[in-house]
């Protein structure tokens, strides 16, 4: 699968899935790829409205950190972006 044909899967589920079901929906479909790095950068070109800032802040993510904010932490944080409009952003 391309880089594209992975954002646009992201994009695309974004509307019934939080973000931390994206984010292990991105796992899945590279086998594993994700951490802090590769969920900032997808993150980043799938939902350019989320800021940049809210994205680095991810880092506190149990998952991809090793700090110790939840998936319902992470879903918090991202909800004033999700469901995601790519129209609208939010």
């Amino acid at each position: 699968m391309t880089d594209e044909e992975i954002l646009d899967v992201l994009r695309r589920e974004s509307s019934s899935k939080s973000p931390t079901q994206l984010a292990l929906l991105f796992d899945e479909i590279t086998d594993g790829g994700l951490s802090y790095s590769s969920l900032i950068g997808c993150f980043s070109v799938a939902f350019p409205k989320v800021p940049l800032q809210v994205l680095i802040g991810l880092g506190k993510w149990k998952r991809v950190g090793g700090m110790r904010w939840s998936d319902d932490d992470v879903n918090r944080v991202l909800e004033d972006w999700f469901p995601y409009d790519q129209e609208f952003g939010g």
